[in-house]
């Protein structure tokens, strides 16, 4: 038989020490519990990483090469209130995947000195991201508040989304490995975040924000693109129309914004949906019509399969799912989502 290369070999030791990192934490997974796991000798794990350090080094440089590329978002464009919304989730959706490391941020960093100053530099950026987003929104009229108080609040933002697993983990320490529980936990943490700019919104910003339920904050945060790769971030913050396309649903006597999806192509044949509908309007077809408005789209321009994720919960949108002609399955890492695909 031949033998994989050892950059595969590498690649499957670092994604499995992650789930057991992110699902037993760091401090309680053993170089040789990975090898276990995975059904090799520890002398062939011992081939690739010299000790369980070198393996959290490698994923750190993995968190890094993700966050990097949204944290500069907001320096490089004008952000309006919806803009900060999706910076907010997709900020969250990549803690969640590498949540280890804020789970244990401590005591990593505590024994781990190059951990210690490249999270500090990510703390830094996150702190200009964050100052950027509000002098932006401030600029547009969304945020009213002055220079001196954006600096507080930049700072409590920063606090929050850093040490938010934690205090899910105090809350409810023993339901903090369930998947649903996890996802669920970042979704708040994203509304919090978004909850501390309130006091200084414009009355539309916060009308907007006012009419964001809970299962809008829980099942917009499912929709997003889980892994983001630097390609992907350009293309949520620089749209390609050849290659994705949002579609909107407004009001017309206001021009006010109740239902959006989305479509992005993640190559030539298969492209990801992500739709949101405002609580007041469900009910009336507007998921539907978008939908297949995107199928459409889709299907015109050589797509061949779409795809997405819906929370194993949410019975309105696996109803309509089916209606489309979608296939449901598990997802077989995590039993709280099932995934979507239909085949054109």
């Amino acid at each position: 038989m031949q033998r994989k290369p050892p950059r595969r070999t590498r690649e499957r030791i670092l994604e499995r020490s992650l789930r057991l990192f992110n699902d037993l934490g760091e401090p309680n997974v053993t170089t040789s519990a990975i090898a276990v796991e995975m059904n090799i000798s520890p002398g062939n794990l011992y081939y690739h990483f010299r000790n369980k350090d070198d393996i959290v080094d490698a994923l750190f440089e993995q968190f890094e090469r993700e966050i990097d590329p949204l944290l500069q978002a907001p320096l490089r464009r004008d952000s309006h209130f919806e803009d900060a919304w999706l910076f907010l989730h997709l900020l969250f959706e990549t803690i969640w995947r590498y949540r280890f490391v804020y789970r244990d941020l401590n005591d990593l960093l505590s024994r781990n000195r190059r951990l210690e100053t490249h999270f500090r530099a990510i703390v830094d950026r996150k702190t200009a991201a964050a100052r950027a987003l509000c002098r932006s929104l401030a600029a547009s009229g969304a945020l009213e508040a002055r220079d001196d108080e954006i600096e507080p609040l930049v700072t409590n933002m920063v606090v929050v989304a850093t040490y938010w697993l934690s205090f899910e983990y105090i809350r409810h320490a023993r339901r903090f490995a369930e998947a649903g529980y996890q996802s669920g936990a970042m979704a708040r943490g994203a509304f919090q975040v978004l909850s501390l700019l309130v006091p200084w919104l414009s009355e539309d910003a916060r009308t907007l924000f006012a009419r964001l339920s809970p299962e809008d904050v829980r099942y917009r945060f499912f929709s997003a693109i889980r892994a983001l790769s630097p390609e992907q971030i350009a293309r949520l913050t620089q749209v390609d129309y050849d290659r994705e396309i949002a579609f909107v649903a407004v009001r017309e006597a206001t021009g006010e914004t109740v239902a959006v999806a989305r479509l992005v192509r993640e190559n030539d044949d298969e492209a990801e949906f992500a739709v949101l509908v405002q609580a007041g309007v469900r009910g009336q077809g507007l998921a539907s019509h978008l939908m297949r408005r995107l199928i459409d789209w889709g299907r015109a321009r050589g797509v061949t399969c779409i795809t997405g994720e819906i929370l194993a919960d949410n019975a309105p949108m696996l109803g309509l799912a089916r209606h489309l002609g979608f296939t449901l399955h598990h997802d077989p890492e995590d039993a709280t989502v099932m995934e979507a695909r239909l085949t054109l």
